[in-house]
């Protein structure tokens, strides 16, 4: 898993100008030439900017990648894709208020 280590994830950031918070999908994938899951490691984390700071923290873990939000006001919903967790489909999170369900 050494390779694993320096790859790099692609990032989605989901903010909105009228909110205060701040997300960040960080999607790991497999390196190329593998497609996104083929190699078997692939996982995603939801991470929350601290305040007006340019720190992070780590909200959410899983073993999939996370698909493309869908904002409806001031709710998002990223559904969770290639998850290895049948238990939770889908995230929803309040851009107003920094709370973030799973479902």
């Amino acid at each position: 898993m050494l390779s694993s280590a320096f790859d790099t994830p692609s990032i989605e950031t989901v903010a909105s100008k009228d909110y205060p918070t701040t997300v960040y999908l960080y999607n790991y994938t497999c390196s190329p030439p593998d497609n996104s899951t083929e190699c078997g490691t692939y996982y995603g984390e939801l991470k929350f900017r601290i305040g007006f700071t340019p720190f992070v923290i780590t909200k959410f873990n899983c073993d999939c990648l996370f698909g493309t939000p869908n904002r409806v006001g001031e709710w998002v919903t990223i559904p969770l894709e290639a998850n290895r967790n049948p238990t939770v489909s889908a995230m929803k999170i309040n851009l107003k208020t920094g709370e973030f369900l799973t479902k």
